[in-house]
């Protein structure tokens, strides 16, 4: 890994956001951290899922999780990887494109 040695430009503050209630073992785990800058507030939400992980429980603790996070006045940005097959109907993209 290559880290500049000059002209290196601020540290980046953070707050990280206790998910580990929303966390289950193959389902869904999650983690999240949310910028500070005076510009703007971003929260990053990172999910990843087992291919084999119960997808129900996926969509109901990701529902919750994401109730919470709009209650936080930032920009959200949700990055992973959720194992779904878009190529195959499934609930997933049932649920996507009622959205």
């Amino acid at each position: 890994m290559y880290c500049r040695r000059k002209l290196q430009k601020g540290d980046l503050q953070f707050t990280t956001l206790n998910l580990h209630k929303y966390c289950v073992d193959q389902d869904i785990e999650v983690c999240a951290l949310k910028l500070d800058s005076t510009l703007s507030n971003i929260c990053i939400l990172v999910i990843y899922r087992l291919p084999i992980g119960n997808f129900n429980t996926f969509i109901t603790q990701l529902g919750e999780i994401l109730q919470k996070l709009c209650t936080i006045k930032s920009n959200l940005i949700i990055c992973g990887d959720v194992n779904v097959n878009y190529l195959q109907e499934s609930d997933f993209l049932i649920m996507m494109h009622r959205l």
